[in-house]
């Protein structure tokens, strides 16, 4: 049996199995469905069934996992803990080929792509080591022709992952082009469509649909992310589902403090779903600036001049001071904060940091007769104040969680926040100023080697960073005393700076640009 579906803009075809595909009216695939292939035998049992030949106790595959849900999959939602775990344990019992139907939230794809990035937080050398999680991400793709053939949401955050696989391992060539075919995937299931005419028609249930939503805004999330990282504006076209809203069952979801000084805490809910809904609006707001200020083709003197970027910096403003109770972060309060808020702070600061930082330089000519603005002092206070904050709240993740355990977005905060510094020391009007802005600039050198025990990415952004403040110290060899003066006073020089007096003023109200 076949049915068509008519939804906006698009069809959405669905077989006798409950499987949708998306097919535009000028397709003849709309009139036909495909069937499954036949199932695979498998010898293996329990949670080895799918994996590769590789010896690994059940104890360090559920810790591995734990820690990818804890300090990877947790920003942008990129798999929905208690859906994994539920359509996993589901899956021991069934053939692959039922599997996108059965379990549309397992595959074996996703299941090995995930350790092939939660072994990297292991305490065991060997199984952290790349070669290893090679070998995982290796049996996951030969999976990946059958899954692809008839995927699920579960397929497409595989392929999501699969990118970051590679990005963590310093190819982020590779990552990008993969991440390509991750996006591919969501518009042939219609994931960027509005299916919530399905729900009401018994077409398709809640959860799906829910879960189609998460699928769709983690892959925008990623892609506007992925989009920064290589320096380039993000590809996703049109699109008519909706912003996602919490999901309670996911928020309720207890956080259990692991092993560590807060382990005596009780569990807390994570609002998993929360952060992600406040986080997909902070990167469609990204999104927009990228594609303004990055696209090659900005008239920055316009954008000034015509309101565009204060616009911009009081919808950030009004983001940050809309976020609800549960999502902010108190510095100073000895409750310890979850690592998808904090990297929902990060992010913030780090797209501050990014609107501003081309007007550093920016001279505003007026029409007519009217003076020219210069309005760089007032970007460059920004973005040293967002700078500030991403030290800040690194320092905290240091702390609460400790720096090996963090996502890999967390090295691109970092060294935009170390070369924001290197700007303000090049800019600094007294030397004293210049050596206090280079040794903030140090202090993310160092999170990003502490960073670089798990992640290779990072590695290859404290080695570019690096060479920046080399070529910065051989060209003002005058500063050499000053850093000397602030290394044995702890570093802590920050009231020396002309671009924010303190730590307590990265917190301080500043809504106007100029």
């Amino acid at each position: 049996m076949l049915t068509v579906l008519q939804t906006t803009d698009a069809h959405q075809v669905q077989d006798d199995h409950g499987r949708l595909r998306f097919h535009g009216p000028t397709s003849a695939f709309r009139h036909s469905h495909q069937h499954a292939s036949e199932p695979l035998d498998s010898t293996k049992t329990e949670f080895r069934r799918w994996l590769p030949d590789y010896f690994i106790s059940k104890e360090q595959h559920d810790l591995a996992l734990d820690r990818f849900f804890r300090y990877f999959a947790c920003w942008a939602q990129r798999v929905t803990p208690h859906l994994f775990y539920r359509d996993m344990a589901i899956a021991q019992s069934h053939d692959q080929a039922d599997l996108p139907v059965a379990t549309p939230n397992y595959s074996p794809l996703l299941h090995n792509m995930m350790l092939s990035l939660g072994l990297a937080y292991m305490d065991e050398e060997h199984l952290r080591s790349p070669a290893t999680r090679r070998t995982f991400a290796k049996e996951g793709m030969k999976h990946m022709e059958r899954e692809c053939a008839t995927p699920s949401v579960a397929t497409v955050q595989a392929l999501c992952l699969w990118s970051s696989h590679s990005s963590t391992l310093g190819d982020h060539s590779l990552g990008w082009v993969n991440f390509g075919l991750a996006v591919r995937l969501s518009y042939a299931l219609g994931l960027n469509v509005d299916t919530s005419p399905l729900v009401a028609k018994g077409r398709l249930s809640q959860e799906a649909l829910t879960q189609r939503n998460v699928t769709f805004w983690s892959c925008f999330c990623q892609e506007e992310t992925w989009a920064i990282y290589i320096g380039g504006v993000p590809f996703i076209g049109d699109y008519t589902v909706p912003l996602p809203t919490p999901d309670k069952t996911t928020d309720d979801l207890p956080w259990v403090w692991p092993p560590g000084p807060f382990q005596h805490l009780p569990p807390q809910p994570g609002y998993l779903s929360l952060a992600f809904v406040h986080t997909s609006r902070l990167m469609q707001i990204a999104a927009e600036i990228t594609k303004a200020v990055y696209s090659g083709r900005s008239d920055k003197s316009a954008l000034v001049r015509e309101g565009t970027v204060q616009k911009w910096a009081e919808t950030l403003d009004g983001w940050l001071d809309g976020l609800p109770r549960p999502l902010l972060v108190a510095p100073a309060s000895p409750d310890p904060v979850v690592p998808h808020i904090l990297m929902i702070h990060l992010a913030w600061a780090w797209i501050v940091i990014l609107l501003f930082r081309p007007f550093s330089q920016v001279v505003s000519r007026s029409p007519g007769n009217s003076p020219a603005v210069d309005i760089s002092t007032a970007a460059m206070t920004r973005c040293h104040k967002a700078a500030l904050k991403i030290v800040q709240l690194a320092t905290l993740w240091e702390a609460q969680h400790g720096l090996r355990y963090t996502a890999i977005t967390a090295p691109q905060f970092l060294y935009t926040a170390g070369t924001t510094f290197l700007l303000a020391a090049a800019q600094a009007a007294l030397p004293s100023q210049a050596a206090a802005a280079l040794q903030k600039a140090r202090t993310c050198l160092n999170y990003l080697g502490e960073i670089g025990r798990t992640w290779v990415a990072a590695n290859q952004k404290a080695a570019i960073l690096q060479d920046l403040l080399n070529e910065y110290a051989e060209a003002t060899p005058h500063l050499t005393p000053f850093l000397e003066n602030i290394a044995a006073a702890g570093g802590q020089d920050e009231a020396t700076f002309d671009f924010g007096s303190s730590m307590a003023a990265v917190d301080a109200p500043n809504n106007a640009f100029c």
